[in-house]
């Protein structure tokens, strides 16, 4: 048992001594917040007080379709607008549209390292080490590990019907989203009411439901405890407030 002990001692002893020697920030584990980093992946420059990219992301260009998706700018720099709404990136909802880009998804990523996700953020043309934090990259680490789910089981990828309850969706709506959002779902004017948005792009408001609005006071469904089954039934009786 002592010699055990003693290796166990001189291998941990060993792997600190590597990771300073190297330098190597993977080494050191951050707790990540996996809500905040949902928030993140949204618009991070609107959680962390950054300031907006004005030019492409390096990898804008690399894009395999580069006539769909002409936005520039900021826009270019949002985790969601390369990989989707629903993580599936051109296998998903932006697999055609304004939006598609041709990257592929995030959601098989979600059993790679903490190591690898890491490195991915913070080297190469990837690298958003100078606009996020070591607190932000660990967050956005944990949301693609513990917090994506598969859309394509809840919403119909071609009719963008959500298959929830909408009665228990109403009951929870009533309770979690109708002091802001109003009964019809129009109190707060963002161009769309809650309705419209979730029959248009059910993705976006699922998302938004399980993790909030970037910026703003918007509870997250996740961090109150709600099932992944319960959030979709807010987004069913939503689709109901539109047109």
């Amino acid at each position: 048992m002592k010699k055990k002990l003693v290796m166990t001692g001189m291998l941990l002893m060993a792997g600190i001594l590597f990771c300073v020697i190297s330098g190597f920030k993977g080494c050191i584990f951050l707790s990540g917040d996996l809500v905040r980093g949902g928030v993140l992946y949204d618009k991070w420059w609107a959680v962390n007080s950054g300031t907006a990219p004005a030019t492409d992301h390096p990898l804008w260009d690399t894009r395999p379709d580069t006539e769909s998706n002409t936005r520039t700018g900021s826009d270019t720099w949002r985790c969601k607008e390369c990989h989707g709404w629903d993580y599936m990136g051109v296998d998903g909802a932006y697999g055609s549209g304004s939006h598609k880009t041709g990257f592929d998804g995030i959601y098989d990523s979600r059993n790679t390292s903490v190591i690898n996700l890491t490195n991915s953020l913070e080297t190469g043309d990837h690298d958003f080490s100078t606009h996020l934090s070591d607190q932000d990259i660990a967050d956005v680490v944990a949301f693609i590990t513990d917090g994506l789910i598969d859309m394509s089981l809840y919403i119909d990828l071609s009719t963008k019907e959500a298959d929830g309850d909408a009665m228990n969706g109403e009951t929870l709506y009533t309770a979690q989203c109708s002091e802001c959002h109003g009964a019809d779902g129009k109190t707060i004017d963002f161009g769309e009411g809650v309705g419209d948005l979730a029959l248009g792009n059910p993705w976006e408001t699922l998302h938004k439901i399980r993790f909030g609005h970037p910026g703003s006071a918007m509870p997250s469904m996740v961090e109150e405890g709600l099932s992944t089954d319960d959030q979709v039934d807010i987004l069913t009786y939503a689709q109901t407030l539109g047109e």
